[in-house]
């Protein structure tokens, strides 16, 4: 009898101790799901993304939005992904959240954007223009995404460094981002969520 309550002391005591660790932990778990989701945005594994994101959020649109451009538009898309990389500065939990300092490294989205409309501009297309020489969807189409993808290439080692607080918050347990403007806006080389999510 002695020996049944002594070992059920020693269960519950390693219960306790086990708990105490991992709650201890949960920010670091918030570190590890932040560096998951960005590992899975480098491999272009964008469903697997969405599972460290608020799904009615605007990373989930973004993401969604990537998910549905054609092939050329994703493969551009797919390069900037791959060179974005993170440092985690720092993580502590404060009011039933993580909060992570950490700083990204991301191609400039605003030389990007900028090369881009300035390709579009060149282009001197208006309707005039399009009515005169029978010009249609599939030719400005392509226009679009060479300029498209072009800007991203031309500008892909064009690194620029953001410092970014990151909140993250537990969502039927699991860590997910709850601000998606700041983290898009490090993500996406200084653009904002504005600029790049219809």
């Amino acid at each position: 009898m002695i020996k049944k309550i002594v070992l059920a002391i020693i269960v519950a005591i390693i219960v306790i101790i086990c708990g105490v660790y991992i709650y201890s932990n949960r920010t670091s778990s918030a570190e590890e799901s932040f560096k998951s989701f960005i590992s899975d945005c480098n491999k272009f594994q964008l469903d697997s993304a969405k599972d460290y994101v608020n799904p009615n959020g605007d990373l989930s649109k973004g993401i969604s939005q990537i998910q549905n451009y054609n092939s050329m538009k994703q493969a551009a898309m797919k390069n900037w992904l791959k060179a974005i990389k993170v440092n985690i500065l720092s993580s502590k939990k404060e009011d039933g959240e993580a909060v992570l300092v950490a700083e990204i490294y991301s191609p400039n989205g605003k030389e990007i954007y900028n090369e881009f409309q300035q390709s579009m501009d060149n282009l001197n297309i208006d309707s005039q223009t399009i009515q005169d020489n029978n010009l249609n969807g599939d030719f400005l189409g392509a226009q679009y995404n060479n300029a498209f993808t072009n800007a991203i290439d031309d500008n892909i080692n064009n690194v620029v460094q953001t410092k970014v607080e990151i909140k993250m918050k537990r969502n039927l347990g699991a860590w997910k981002i709850t601000n998606d403007d700041q983290v898009i806006t490090a993500l996406l080389g200084g653009l904002t969520s504005n600029a790049v999510i219809s």
